[in-house]
Order: C-alpha cells, then structure tokens, then sequence
C-alpha cells in the first residue's frame, strides 16, 4: 500500500489513476486501525484494479484530514474516478470492505 503524506500526492494519484481508489487514513496507535491491516492486505491482493493508499493521520498535512472531515480513526474512503463514492469510520469487516469497493 502506497503511503502518502500531503494533499499533493493525493490529487496526483487521483489524476493519474482510472478507476477506484481505497484510501485508509489511520495511526500507528489505533486499534482498529491495526485489527484490519490484514484484511486490507488480502483485500488489495484480490482487487489488482483498486489502487490502494493510506495516509497516517498524525504525520499527514492538515488538508487532507480537512478535505474529508476526518475527526476519528480508522477512516476508509473509496474514490471513482477522483469523486467519493463511500466514506466510513471504524473498525470493518471484510465483507462490509468488500461490499464498499463494489458499489
């Protein structure tokens, strides 16, 4: 998973990138954030058209966290063709997961 720190680097993997984009923004610290690294893990393998990122929410710069009003961890945003199609916060299933990336 491609790690990315500013807003910059996440508007040129958008513009660069056809199709969806799974962002995860989390910490080192949280819980649930580390409860569902291997889930993600299995779900970027299975989902090679899916980019996936992730931006540690205590080093990232203060836009992106603005940008999708990101007040708790973890939070998972799926991005079509640069727009949000599904945001949520908390810990996931793989199934619910799933069902987010095939809407």
């Amino acid at each position: 998973m491609k790690q990315i720190s500013n807003y910059n680097e996440l508007i040129s993997i958008l513009n660069d990138t056809d199709g969806k984009v799974f962002l995860k923004i989390s910490t080192e610290t949280c819980g649930p954030c580390r409860a569902m690294a291997p889930t993600i893990a299995e779900l970027e393998k299975a989902h090679q058209d899916v980019t996936f990122i992730e931006c540690n929410a205590e080093e990232c710069d203060e836009d992106i966290l603005a940008k999708f009003n990101v007040r708790n961890v973890p939070v998972i945003i799926v991005l079509n063709d640069g727009k949000v199609q599904d945001q949520t916060v908390g810990l996931q299933t793989k199934d619910a997961l799933e069902e987010r990336l095939s809407k």
